[in-house]
């Protein structure tokens, strides 16, 4: 993910560069070959970077958000009923993880290993949306 993106900026500040570059080298005076001299040279070559630069920052944006789109978790903003959700999860060591995982209107303590998947624990939920419940 981060290697997209360094490339793009790679590929976008090279052709900033490459334009700049050749905007200043047909300028120079030392030119063996007589050519016309426009007076608001300055004012073509500030438009070019802004507009190059313009031009990156809206890819750079571009790609953020498909990124974002493609590999951030997915909300529920969906409206639907989810069955199964991953309320917390907590990393004991690099080979193991806890999860608190929430189904069927339990709580579930769950272990991730080499091994594999295992219950440790659970537990009814416990709502506390209504006064009259514990």
């Amino acid at each position: 993910m981060t290697r997209c993106v360094a490339c793009v900026l790679l590929a976008a500040s090279l052709l900033i560069a490459g334009g700049a570059h050749s905007a200043t080298a047909s300028a120079g005076t030392g030119s063996t070959i007589p050519f016309k001299q426009d007076a608001a040279g300055g004012k073509e070559d500030l438009t070019r970077v802004a507009a190059g630069l313009i031009i990156c920052v809206l890819v750079l944006g571009a790609v953020v958000f498909v990124l974002r789109r493609r590999f951030m978790p997915q909300t529920q903003a969906d409206g639907k009923k989810h069955l199964l959700r991953v309320l917390e999860t907590q990393r004991l060591n690099p080979r193991s993880t806890l999860h608190v995982v929430e189904f069927a209107g339990s709580y579930y303590l769950v272990s991730q290993d080499q091994q594999g998947v295992r219950r440790l624990a659970s537990s009814p939920v416990v709502r506390t949306d209504h006064p009259g419940q514990a």
